[in-house]
């Protein structure tokens, strides 16, 4: 749960730059931001803060979503292997000790 945590946090750190760097992206032509503190600088006036902090939480559940996608999915693996590993030294025994001649 560590992990997930810090993806939180790093999301809501990271948020308000990533939304300057999507209103750069979006300006194709560069009419309304034109660098990056243009940009900024428009968002705050626009929007405020706030501005800054549009679809935080889609994003931040974004990120739960996929920490506990990963998570499972390594469990899962390990799971499998472990499973496979125990398989196939169960097998080998057999082989060895001559119960499959």
């Amino acid at each position: 749960l560590s992990a997930c945590a810090a993806g939180v946090t790093a999301a809501l750190l990271t948020h308000p730059m990533d939304t300057v760097k999507s209103c750069l992206q979006a300006d194709l032509f560069g009419t309304t931001y034109n660098n990056i503190v243009r940009a900024m600088a428009v968002i705050l006036q626009d929007a405020g803060w706030g501005g800054l902090f549009v679809g935080v939480f889609p994003r931040t559940l974004m990120t739960v979503i996929a920490f506990f996608i990963s998570t499972t999915m390594h469990e899962m693996y390990i799971g499998f292997k472990r499973t496979r590993v125990h398989s196939s030294a169960d097998t080998l025994h057999q082989r060895l000790s001559g119960a499959s001649l």
